[in-house]
């Protein structure tokens, strides 16, 4: 077990106050507002770059509570999604025995939003039970699981399981949001009612406009 210090925002700081427990590479930020879900944020294939440690603290300055896993990190070696998903559920289950949190909200971004639809089927009833909104960030059209150089370096992959077919397993609403210059993902191909798409200015980064994403964001999660 790793211990991993968790950070809470004070008026948009973030200062260091306890150690929490984990077995993933995770950042954690508390909050104290009850009205608002919690979010598990899954990176992209740049980890915890400028966009998303940008991204998760405005969040959190919103009064969300965030657990971020950096996605280059735990999938710099390929995994098993059935394995990933206990993983997560069980840093998900002990993090949330102190932030006692009843609604959570699952969000990834391009290599995570990819996993993240195998990562929810996968999730025992229980936590399955709490999510209630999946948000997708640039989402691409496969996954096998594993961080990639060349798709780091913005090369496509070929080969690897459906992430349309698998979104269209889920029954909870589903959010897409990608950049007016991405026409990748093949919203067509989703075939479940529950499913919304939002096109943002900008391509993968969304022009780095993070005020205007976590506003997408607030929208969607209430």
């Amino acid at each position: 077990m790793k211990k991993l210090l968790v950070i809470i925002s004070f008026a948009g700081l973030w200062n260091v106050v306890q150690a929490q427990k984990t077995s993933l590479p995770v950042s954690l930020y508390t909050s104290a507002d009850t009205t608002k879900p919690l979010v598990f944020y899954i990176s992209g294939d740049g980890g915890f770059n400028k966009f998303s440690t940008s991204f998760m603290q405005k969040l959190n300055k919103q009064g969300y509570a965030v657990i971020g896993l950096d996605a280059k990190d735990y999938f710099w070696h390929k995994k098993k999604p059935e394995d990933a998903a206990a993983a997560i559920e069980a840093d998900i289950n002990e993090i949330n025995k102190t932030w006692k949190k009843q609604n959570i909200v699952l969000i990834g971004y391009s290599f995570g939003a990819d996993v993240a639809p195998f990562m929810f089927k996968r999730f025992k009833p229980a936590l399955a039970g709490k999510v209630y909104r999946l948000i997708l960030l640039s989402p691409s059209t496969k996954t096998d699981f594993e961080i990639h150089v060349a798709q780091m370096l913005g090369w496509g992959k070929d080969s690897g399981e459906s992430v349309p077919a698998e979104i269209n397993r889920i029954s909870i609403p589903v959010t897409i949001i990608t950049g007016d210059d991405e026409n990748e993902f093949p919203f067509s191909e989703l075939t479940i009612k529950n499913k919304r798409l939002i096109k943002m200015p900008g391509g993968h980064h969304y022009d780095g406009n993070i005020d205007a994403l976590c506003g997408q964001i607030l929208l969607q999660t209430k």
